[in-house]
């Protein structure tokens, strides 16, 4: 017998351009039976065959119903990792971290073992204050010790961490990527992009029992949230892990790394292979670095850093011949690229890709103006993250400068005819959509008075829409997810208040409070 759920006296927004309210919605097993009015859907409720159907009845009471929200680039192991490790988020001192550090290992760690953390932002260090091995060796003689930067981009090791991973005073640097050394050639302990990439691979990251562990505690918080799918940008091998496991009750669409590309086609593997859990997405290629390392690729220097002009991985000849290869295999790309460089040259290869694929740039934080509408006419989908503004507002003016005008820029974007999806880059930031559309619709954060950039801002609908149905189209799935219409699958998300008619503040208080899934109540 199909169990099925019958959802009444609701305020639904649909995301559908041909109904886009509704009071009821039916759900029969994983898939929406029918979207409608209270006594259209109660007639054919009766008129359905009851003894095929065990029906529950959800009185919604007026509360409001949207799709479930899709996060278009998230790191779902790191996120579930940075549940269990220290967290350096918003420290400002040396003095604070060795703190924070001391106090965790006092409780959370064996001799030998691995000590992981992430979260410190050189930023907001206090003025002559730097980050040097010195101060974890102090701290933890005896272990290898992994601090990941805020964004990623950098890694702050312990000589026992360099040790491990081979790196030596005479060790060259990669391409793309820095060993820093201080003035007379020593080792500081900082990895910067490539090299901060490649140290990831020698980090003893749990394995087993205590990675599935990690992934399900990752899945349920996401779940609390709202999500239902998510554009995960980490290697799919984790994923193995669970397939002796309880469902995942979350939607993956998999991005392989650049270096899983020939692996990828020799195995015959195309974007969208898979199923309505798991399917291969696109290849990642890192293009560039950040704004908050200042390792974005830019077209003039950094504001106070004359021959600054950020770190490329690639050149565009090499990027170029990437897009070309991966295309013309049925792999679309998603390229990382921040500066407005890197956004250029991205553009660039991707004009000599297929334009059939739904190829991608991940965040596209900084353009140059002509550059705006070659989104539309290259179909190139713009992945964003809307809470990197609020959250990079002084370091975007600070090292942008006047350039800052042109960051950032969803609504030029969409009158551009560009189509975009929103994500969140967790767990660099928050993985909540609610604060995704907050900052979409306000470019601030809650204390700032005014908004930067205002022109930029997009209305609710234009924020939701991106966490929806367009988010759904930017993984190709538009018609099986992404809006609450006939036979498309039953995720669906019930809030505590209509988004779409309470102050912008207000949304920051809006909880989820049931989330259904694959036709069926997870949390509420």
């Amino acid at each position: 017998m199909q169990k099925g759920l019958f959802l009444f006296n609701g305020n639904i927004y649909t995301m559908s351009a041909r109904q886009p309210k509704a009071q009821a919605v039916l759900i029969a097993d994983d898939k929406i039976l029918a979207v409608g009015n209270n006594s259209e859907l109660e007639n054919l409720l009766t008129n359905h065959n009851q003894r095929l159907v065990k029906w529950r009845k959800i009185n919604l009471l007026g509360k409001t119903v949207l799709p479930g929200f899709i996060d278009c680039h998230t790191h779902l192991f790191n996120y579930g990792l940075s549940l269990c490790t220290v967290d350096l988020t918003g420290l400002t001192s040396i003095s604070q971290i060795s703190k924070r550090i001391k106090k965790f290992a006092s409780k959370a760690i064996v001799s030998d073992e691995w000590f992981l953390g992430r979260g410190w932002d050189k930023n907001l260090l206090k003025e002559g204050e730097f980050l040097h091995k010195k101060s974890l060796d102090w701290i933890l003689p005896h272990n290898p010790c992994a601090l990941f930067s805020k964004d990623g981009h950098f890694v702050w090791v312990n000589s026992k961490a360099l040790e491990k991973a081979g790196i030596k005073r005479e060790t060259p640097n990669p391409k793309g990527g820095e060993i820093e050394r201080d003035e007379r050639g020593n080792l500081t302990g900082i990895l910067k992009e490539k090299a901060a990439e490649d140290f990831k691979k020698v980090v003893e990251k749990p394995k087993g029992e205590k990675a599935k562990k990690i992934i399900h505690r990752a899945v349920r918080e996401l779940q609390k949230l709202g999500a239902t799918s998510i554009h995960n940008a980490e290697e799919i091998e984790i994923f193995s892990l669970l397939q002796d496991s309880q469902p995942l009750n979350i939607r993956i669409w998999a991005m392989l790394p650049l270096e899983k590309l020939d692996s990828a086609i020799a195995l015959g593997l195309k974007t969208n292979f898979g199923n309505e859990f798991l399917r291969i997405g696109a290849i990642k290629i890192f293009l560039d670095g950040t704004l908050g390392s200042q390792t974005a690729w830019m077209l003039e220097p950094y504001e106070g850093e004359r021959e600054n002009f950020g770190i490329n991985w690639l050149n565009e000849k090499e990027l170029t011949e990437v897009v070309k290869k991966a295309n013309k295999n049925g792999l679309s790309v998603a390229i990382h690229a921040i500066g407005d460089r890197a956004n250029q040259v991205a553009l660039n290869a991707l004009s000599k890709g297929n334009s059939g694929l739904r190829n991608r740039i991940e965040h596209v934080q900084l353009l140059l103006p002509d550059d705006f509408k070659r989104f539309a006419t290259l179909s190139v989908i713009a992945s964003m993250q809307p809470i990197h503004c609020s959250s990079d507002i002084e370091i975007a003016r600070k090292y942008w400068g006047k350039r800052a005008s042109f960051a950032y820029a969803w609504k030029t974007l969409l009158k551009s005819g560009a189509r975009i999806c929103f994500g969140s880059d967790s767990p660099i930031e928050s993985p909540n959509p609610l604060k995704g559309i907050y900052a979409a619709i306000t470019r601030k954060r809650k204390e700032d008075k005014e908004s930067f950039y205002h022109k930029e801002c997009l209305n609710v609908l234009e924020a939701v829409h991106s966490y929806t149905l367009g988010a759904a189209y930017a993984s190709g799935e538009e018609r099986i997810k992404g809006s609450i219409e006939p036979s498309k699958l039953a995720d669906l998300i019930i809030l505590s208040q209509d988004i779409f008619k309470i102050p912008a503040e207000e949304i920051l208080e809006t909880k989820v409070e049931t989330t259904i899934f694959n036709g069926e109540i997870k949390n509420t």
